[in-house]
């Protein structure tokens, strides 16, 4: 059986070398400059990464299956698509981190940039939790350059060192505060309550568990069960902030903004694991919504639904 959190031991395969010749190209030639490098690049790993692949092949399997009564075609070499979207998204995060974007072509989906926007005028603080869909770098350039809201992004950091080092020099004007996840103590705890009380932000992904160890609850989604962890809720619950879901997803017309406020999160204390099942649920059911929509905007490209092998 494959781990759920089998992505860790993945290994970095970005260099500070490609990611310049990338920026290069963009300053030359724009954005049709980096979608043919990631269009060659999709075709390079569709062909020789059989592993890829199949788990693209299998998650549109899965989407397909739990979608069809919507009536949704994917077309020819979906796979191909899938990590062509994938690649485009990598280019997207390297090129908004060099403050080279135009940030007044976002666009929102459902008012989501206009809601998020809103949202930064309160005094209030708030736990974004994300997901492995779309380009959440965009998100958080656009908020140096927009919002300026300060952010504690909380991140598993162990096999992206180089390509995080590099956003980071190209944006030394970032407002985050990136936490690695490996470092979370009460002491972190401690520290995120007294920064969220001056209305600071906290970021966190919510698909992905960190290890075999970490806490998880299993829910229906697209189609077959799947698990999330538990952490992101507990957060929330102990900092007494509400959650906020925001996406940052790209298409033919560049990037939009996807925002939704669940709310507070309260955990039932005799019954913790079935209240946090009821949140995610939630959760999976607005990334559903979204798949159904943009299906090749996700980018958990390891053996998801792993436990059901």
């Amino acid at each position: 059986m494959v781990s759920p959190a089998s992505w860790r031991r993945k290994n970095e395969s970005t260099s500070a070398f490609g990611m310049n010749v990338l920026l290069f190209f963009h300053r030359l030639f724009g954005n049709g400059a980096v979608r043919i490098i990631a269009w060659f690049a999709s075709w390079f790993v569709w062909i020789f990464n059989k592993n890829v692949r199949r788990i693209s092949d299998d998650y549109l399997k899965n989407l397909k299956a739990s979608a069809s009564e919507k009536g949704i075609k994917l077309g020819r070499l979906s796979s191909r698509r899938h990590i062509y979207a994938f690649c485009r998204s990598v280019a997207g995060k390297i090129v908004s981190w060099s403050g080279q974007t135009d940030f007044g072509d976002v666009g929102e989906i459902d008012g989501g940039l206009t809601r998020s926007l809103k949202r930064t005028e309160s005094p209030e603080p708030l736990m974004i939790i994300g997901a492995h869909i779309g380009n959440m770098e965009v998100l958080r350039a656009f908020n140096t350059s927009r919002i300026h809201k300060t952010v504690n992004v909380l991140m598993h950091m162990q096999n992206s060192t180089v390509f995080m080092e590099y956003l980071n020099k190209l944006n030394r004007d970032s407002s985050l505060n990136i936490i690695s996840t490996a470092d979370i103590s009460p002491d972190i705890s401690m520290e995120l309550a007294e920064r969220t009380s001056r209305g600071e932000w906290v970021s966190m992904m919510g698909d992905r568990l960190l290890d075999d160890s970490t806490r998880y609850v299993e829910v229906d989604f697209l189609g077959k069960k799947a698990r999330f962890p538990q952490g992101p809720w507990i957060m929330a619950s102990i900092l007494k902030i509400p959650v906020s879901v925001m996406l940052g997803l790209t298409d033919d017309d560049g990037v939009k903004v996807y925002y939704r406020e669940l709310g507070a999160v309260r955990l039932d204390r005799k019954n913790r694991e079935e209240s946090i099942r009821g949140y995610v649920r939630e959760y999976a059911a607005e990334l559903e919504n979204i798949l159904y929509a943009y299906p090749y905007e996700w980018f958990n490209f390891y053996d998801f639904w792993s436990h059901d092998r």
